[in-house]
């Protein structure tokens, strides 16, 4: 007995992954600007932070919305995508916490994002 509606890839390009992935690549590429720029004290830390923040949790939501996608298109493994969002997530949580200084959350940002690229490469691969 199958339950719900299939979801089957239209010809050529999914959508709904090239908007995500659009949307993690805008997102980090401004939230390293302004990460770098607080690191280098070009603008005040308390004014940049929370759009720094905001930009950084939806960067996360496009790749666990691209994740999710993946998930469903049953294409290739959401395993890149995965440790991508743990990486990203962790990061977040080790600045939040004190744990992780300013340099060490950008690398593993920039691993998390090439994580989820990998991914929609190998999505595209695969049709």
């Amino acid at each position: 007995m199958k339950s719900g509606v299939p979801v089957a890839p239209q010809a050529g390009r999914d959508r709904v992954v090239t908007i995500a992935m659009m949307v993690v690549r805008t997102g980090f590429v401004a939230a390293a600007v302004l990460g770098i720029g607080m690191m280098f004290h070009l603008w005040s830390r308390g004014q940049v932070v929370p759009f720094h923040m905001l930009i950084g949790a939806v960067t996360l939501v496009g790749m666990l919305v691209t994740a999710v996608r993946v998930i469903m298109l049953g294409k290739v493994t959401a395993l890149m995508l995965g440790a991508g969002l743990l990486l990203g997530t962790g990061s977040a949580v080790g600045v939040l916490l004190d744990a992780a200084p300013g340099l060490l959350h950008f690398l593993l940002m920039v691993l998390a994002v090439g994580f989820a690229e990998i991914n929609a490469a190998l999505l595209k691969r695969a049709r």
